[in-house]
């Protein structure tokens, strides 16, 4: 681990850079992970070498562990941005590179992560959640309209589906034509090491801890997650 040869991460966090990368097959352009630290999606995305890739955290201290993350594993050219992903504008530092993907890690009650941190369940700092989903999601599609159309991956490790499901449905409700689920097919998981089952009708991800999950060795089922792939066209 000291060696940077391997990180830890859990098999359903590591999902949805998997789909977004599967999605996203060029080596030119910028993907960009508007929420990024502690670095693991950021990490996969950046060993892809799949081109640049900035990392967006409002928490100087969180970005500081993401470099040292980086620093450790290495790989990858990584711009970190300590900021407000809402707020960020694309250009200077990013060379005049269009966004090609995005993923969108977003602030949620953690609920799907319970098992290993039963205290979030008492948290109380969830206020504004969901205004900031939204936020984070409308930001998303507007940068990839702007640079030309793309991939973008919104996931939550939450069991609610005011955070996940509901969110996508209300953010493409008002976002009219050029926005739309880019179905995660069941094989496409499988090949993963998912069960099949992880994907709704709609062609989103839901995982259930202790239900569902990963069928890999000894069946380890993976924490509470959901994931949409969206696909964006560009503006005009």
């Amino acid at each position: 681990y000291a060696e940077g040869r391997f990180w830890v991460q859990d098999v359903s966090a590591a999902l949805p850079a998997k789909l977004l990368l599967n999605a996203v097959a060029e080596t030119d352009g910028i993907l960009l992970d508007m929420c990024a630290a502690p670095g693991g999606k950021t990490m996969q995305l950046a060993a892809a070498a799949r081109g640049k890739v900035v990392a967006i955290d409002r928490s100087k201290a969180r970005c500081k562990r993401l470099k040292e993350n980086l620093g450790r594993v290495g790989g990858g050219e990584v711009d970190i941005v300590v900021g407000d992903a809402v707020e960020w504008q694309p250009g200077g530092g990013e060379g005049g590179e269009r966004i090609k993907g995005v993923l969108v890690d977003a602030p949620c009650s953690a609920s799907g992560i319970a098992r290993r941190h039963p205290d979030l369940l008492q948290s109380e700092d969830r206020e504004g959640l969901g205004e900031t989903q939204v936020r984070l999601l409308e930001r998303a599609i507007q940068l990839l309209r702007d640079g030309g159309g793309g991939v973008l991956v919104y996931c939550v490790c939450s069991m609610f589906k005011k955070e996940g499901e509901d969110v996508v449905r209300d953010v493409l409700e008002g976002q009219g034509q050029g926005v739309e689920v880019m179905r995660v097919g069941k094989e496409e998981v499988q090949k993963l090491g998912f069960q099949g089952e992880v994907v709704d009708e709609q062609g989103m991800v839901r995982v259930l801890p202790g239900v569902q999950g990963w069928a890999g060795e000894g069946g380890y089922s993976g924490d509470g997650f959901f994931a949409a792939r969206l696909k964006v066209e560009a503006g005009n």
